[in-house]
């Protein structure tokens, strides 16, 4: 049953939460070899990864591309992780949330300034429609 009748499940509580049933997280490994520091060690090395994977979904849409060849694959992922990097280093904690946010409310503004001077400068407001609709 690849190796899941082996499993570890490993519970733990942060030091200062013990006893909080939302503190509470639960630790799978397939290899019994490992011991209980081992698979948190693990835990927490691969946890920036889930991070990202996390973020990429949420704020990026990376789940919702449907690409087909693997060159196509590599260029999403490679921009993807562009825009990603540009929202991390957007904020001065190198914080993607953070990042994206600003990032967010500065495209917010531009949009915003272009529509204001556009109609300072006497642009055609239905022609402003159909560009930006």
């Amino acid at each position: 049953m690849n190796g899941i009748e082996n499993a570890v499940v490993l519970l733990s509580y942060p030091a200062k939460s013990f006893g909080k049933e939302k503190a509470l997280r639960a630790f799978i490994s397939t290899n019994a070899a490992l011991s209980d520091e081992e698979i948190l060690d693990l835990y927490v090395v691969r946890w920036e990864i889930e991070v990202y994977f996390r973020d990429c979904k949420m704020k990026l849409a990376v789940d919702k591309y449907q690409i087909r060849s693997a060159n196509g694959i590599k260029h999403f992922w490679l921009i993807a992780s562009l825009a990603y990097m540009i929202a991390c280093f957007e904020s001065k904690r190198y914080n993607f949330s953070e990042g994206y946010h600003l990032l967010s409310q500065t495209i917010r503004r531009e949009q915003i300034s272009f529509i204001f001077d556009y109609a300072q400068n006497g642009g055609d407001k239905s022609a402003l429609l159909e560009n930006i609709a």
